[in-house]
């Protein structure tokens, strides 16, 4: 073989390795915007539902975490889509090994909610119904503040861009 051909052959390796490492690392999303549905709760209600959408810029995640305002009154998850498909729900702190499942816990030392799906799993949106019982007695400006993670990229938690994330 001569020493075109040799090159031509490395070349082509090089790109078939390249292509295929690429599709097993994921870079981590650049930003995301967060919104929390509705906004506004009234004082002493029981069970209160809420949907919490993340939509990504830029690459992809597979764990979110929610900082619960109101510490006392453990949020639920009651359904997760990703990127349009529902996912079934497991109630524990492990990552899910199936892209079938979401895990989903309650830290109720740090208050908060944490969500996990298979590494890389949202590439665009992920969609959270919770529910979660609001206080007789209640402060204004209750932000629930969020950031997400990809376990598949070194990069470190990144804040989600939130509008509107005030319950009063």
């Amino acid at each position: 073989m001569n020493n075109s051909a040799s090159n031509i052959i490395v070349i082509k390796l090089f790109i078939i390795f390249s292509f295929h490492f690429s599709m097993g690392q994921a870079a981590q999303a650049t930003s995301a915007v967060g919104s929390i549905s509705p906004n506004s709760a009234t004082a002493g209600t029981s069970d209160q539902n809420f949907t919490y959408t993340l939509t990504l810029s830029n690459g992809t995640a597979d764990s979110i975490s929610i900082t619960n305002p109101l510490q006392q009154h453990p949020i639920i998850v009651t359904a997760v889509t990703i990127d349009g498909n529902i996912k079934s729900l497991i109630n524990q702190n492990n990552r899910p090994i199936n892209s079938s499942y979401v895990s989903w816990f309650y830290d109720e030392i740090n208050y908060q909610l944490i969500i996990i799906s298979d590494s890389s799993a949202i590439s665009n949106s992920a969609i959270i119904n919770m529910a979660q019982s609001i206080p007789q007695t209640i402060s204004t400006n209750n932000e629930y503040t969020s950031i997400f993670d990809d376990i598949s990229d070194p990069a470190s938690s990144i804040p989600v861009n939130e509008g509107e994330w005030t319950v009063d």
